[in-house]
């Protein structure tokens, strides 16, 4: 009997420590069972370089990097969803950034886990990172991108306080071939972060929203040193267009800028998108305007 009485609480014991190892095994985040939707190229580019690519069953429209992220599915853009597409990719995760569109109230309703991760700033990108990261069983990876992460813009950062400190202009916008409603990056946007780390102010620092329509008149009285111009698209600028561009911004900042701004012309995608590539962009932008 004594013998049957330690047998039992032996095998007790084990059964407790086999149930307890399996349900810590379930809190463990795994990709092995993800299928994830990506709503913004930001996104999209974070888990690409999560290494979580094989679970990534869906895009938007709009998701052009890294360049494998163009063969996959595509289900609309932001604001425009496909909602019988993206249910046909049966996701059961989707990561997207600030958005009310009906689609994801729908996917909620189902039972699909959604995630906003917020991208409006760097310290934005950085959390988020490191939050797609746990969600998805790739802690240590996003750590290990963080870090590295942290490193280049101190880099920049400390090459920027060797230079002399410019004005900069960053245009985000305004119909082909004219300068009329020029929007431009404004204060508390991660574009304005980054005219920070490479040691240049803001040329809308003052303004009331974040993407504000610039004031020629505001202008004309202090030029910038520096006004940059990009094609979202990727695709080159033409000597045509540089000329042109150059032309019209003298023109419209007036006498004052005669000699003193600089129009520069970008033509990488990745400026604009706040993902993991912002190190890369920092480094851009610091030799692009020193």
């Amino acid at each position: 009997m004594i013998r049957l009485r330690a047998f039992l609480r032996t095998l007790f014991a084990v059964a407790i420590t086999l149930v307890c190892s399996l349900a810590n095994a379930n809190d463990q985040p795994t990709t092995a069972s993800l299928r994830i939707l990506s709503l913004a190229p930001s996104l999209t580019e974070t888990l690409y370089a999560l290494g979580a690519e094989d679970q990534l069953v869906g895009v938007t429209d709009f998701c052009q990097y890294p360049a494998e992220a163009r063969t996959k599915p595509r289900v609309g853009g932001l604001h425009d969803l496909r909602l019988e597409q993206v249910l046909a990719l049966r996701p059961n995760l989707v990561f997207y950034f600030a958005s009310t569109t009906d689609v994801l109230h729908e996917l909620d309703k189902r039972g699909i886990e959604t995630i906003n991760v917020q991208a409006e700033t760097i310290a934005d990108v950085r959390a988020g990172i490191l939050s797609m990261g746990e969600r998805i069983g790739r802690g240590a990876r996003a750590k290990e991108l963080v870090k590295d992460f942290d490193a280049r813009l101190a880099a920049v950062r400390q090459r920027a306080a060797a230079s002399d400190p410019i004005t900069v202009l960053f245009v985000v916008g305004h119909p082909p071939g004219v300068l009329r409603e020029v929007y431009a990056a404004g204060p508390n946007t991660f574009l304005d972060e980054l005219l920070a780390l490479v040691g240049a102010r803001n040329a809308m620092a003052g303004a009331a929203i974040r993407y504000p329509v610039v004031s020629r008149e505001a202008l004309m009285r202090q030029p910038p040193d520096v006004v940059i111009e990009h094609k979202p698209t990727g695709e080159p600028w033409t000597d045509e267009e540089r000329a042109h561009l150059r032309t019209l911004w003298l023109e419209y900042l007036g006498p004052a800028a005669k000699g003193r701004t600089r129009v520069v012309m970008l033509d990488d995608p990745h400026v604009t998108i706040p993902g993991p590539a912002i190190p890369e962009q920092a480094e851009l932008l610091f030799n692009a305007v020193r």
